[in-house]
């Protein structure tokens, strides 16, 4: 969904260095399946405050889950899935957002497997007032 936006982040080490790609995807542990760029965290945070702080932010969320949704129903794991890190910048958009003090406050919950669990999140989007 944003891998356009990250693929310049990724780590020339990553791409380069076998041995650092490996242990790179051994310590993050993603699920079976899940592709890994090798996008290292500070990136991440930054690219997630820049897109959660944009007008479309509610738009790029609401894609974020219809993509999780869709992956979740087809039972797609590798091809057309999100990667990783596109999960995590979700995540980190959802705290930016929320932390933007945008009200009213309409909350959403999702679920989403992270290292093998299944973890319960809530998200806020604000209420467009008309």
């Amino acid at each position: 969904m944003i891998e356009n936006l990250l693929e310049p982040l990724v780590a020339e080490r990553f791409r380069t260095d076998g041995k650092y790609r490996t242990g790179h995807i051994r310590v993050i542990n993603p699920l079976p399946g899940r592709r890994v760029l090798g996008v290292h965290i500070p990136e991440m945070r930054k690219l997630a405050r820049t897109l959660a702080a944009r007008e479309d932010a509610p738009e790029l969320i609401s894609g974020f889950e219809a993509a999780a949704a869709c992956e979740k129903q087809s039972g797609r794991s590798a091809a057309g899935a999100l990667a990783q890190e596109e999960l995590l910048v979700w995540g980190m958009m959802i705290n930016g957002f929320r932390e933007g003090v945008r009200r009213p406050f309409r909350c959403h919950h999702v679920h989403v497997s992270f290292h093998g669990f299944e973890v319960a999140a809530a998200y806020f989007l604000s209420v467009r007032q008309s």
